[in-house]
């Protein structure tokens, strides 16, 4: 199995310790492997074009050596930013010709690193969007002398790092990774719904429903679509216009979204109906858009805010 997905599992004789395709593995995948106890990891996926199985989990404490360990990997991209690189000496050539590489290892120990000559020459995905601190056109390490360039458009900054908008989210160009966290605007109802409903369901208050999930830094599976890790009190819904019945029957909701921007709201029928729980500080709120109020705090009964 070039890709390295499941190639223990789907081998007929895993179980057995004397022809196992695995070894000591067995019938375990390769993201699941124990690699505790390794200590050189030079050139082990060099030259294996089609390899990419996820494996961001492996214990890489004891490792020293990681010469050449993606050299040619053309298809390598997967989040092993968490790797523990404490006592690794080279990472010379680590990433040559690793095409596909795109992934935030700038926050990699490398307190005994000796040698990181060209580690990422070839590395075309990672030269695109990551420059040295310098200026310069060396290709070596440390990972910690890296920064992220501005982000592409529908791109936001998670942790110093650029990352797909996901649910559909919008953002300009531009945001600087090095400035702090951004969130993308929710396009319509539709995707605010989408993560309303998503995060009230984890944390009916809403609070920090999207901070506390563990997928957060996922386009692909985050909570709270557009603003991925980003909580409610800071969601960007600038270009939303229809915020109807957004939180009715959301009955311990209570997250302080009276920094919202509303300015295009035109549509506030039964917002907080029966959202028994709200009571925060909206006073400020752009309404100058809006068309319908009717019943939008309907047996809210908690609510007692200047609004007037």
């Amino acid at each position: 199995v070039p890709s390295g997905e499941a190639c223990c599992s789907t081998d007929a004789n895993c179980a057995d310790p004397s022809s196992a395709r695995c070894g000591a593995a067995g019938c375990v995948d390769m993201p699941d492997w124990d690699v505790s106890l390794v200590t050189d990891m030079s050139e082990l996926f060099k030259d294996k074009a089609q390899f990419n199985a996820n494996i961001s989990a492996w214990d890489t404490s004891k490792v020293t050596d990681m010469y050449a360990m993606f050299g040619q990997a053309a298809a390598f991209n997967q989040p092993i930013g968490g790797w523990d690189t404490s006592q690794v000496g080279s990472m010379a050539h680590m990433f040559y010709q690793a095409t596909a590489f795109y992934q935030d290892i700038t926050g990699w120990s490398t307190a005994k690193l000796t040698t990181s000559t060209d580690m990422f020459d070839g590395a075309t995905a990672w030269l695109d969007r990551v420059e040295r601190r310098d200026g310069s056109a060396n290709l070596g390490g440390p990972t910690s002398e890296w920064i992220h360039k501005p982000c592409l458009a529908d791109e936001r900054v998670l942790s110093g790092w650029c990352v797909l908008c996901g649910g559909g989210g919008i953002r300009a160009a531009g945001d600087d990774p090095s400035s702090g966290d951004t969130s993308c605007a929710f396009p319509d109802r539709a995707a605010l719904e989408d993560a309303v409903v998503a995060c009230l369901s984890a944390v009916p208050s809403g609070e920090a429903c999207c901070s506390t999930d563990a997928n957060c830094a996922d386009p692909s599976s985050a909570r709270c679509g557009a603003a991925g890790c980003v909580d409610m009190p800071d969601w960007d819904v600038s270009l939303v216009t229809d915020m109807s019945e957004l939180f009715k029957d959301k009955a311990q909701f209570n997250a302080n979204i009276s920094a919202w921007d509303t300015s295009k709201v035109t549509d506030m029928y039964a917002m907080f109906g029966q959202a028994a729980a709200f009571n925060q500080p909206i006073g400020g709120w752009d309404t100058s858009q809006v068309g319908s109020m009717a019943h939008m705090f309907y047996q809210a009964t908690a609510f007692y805010q200047d609004i007037t």
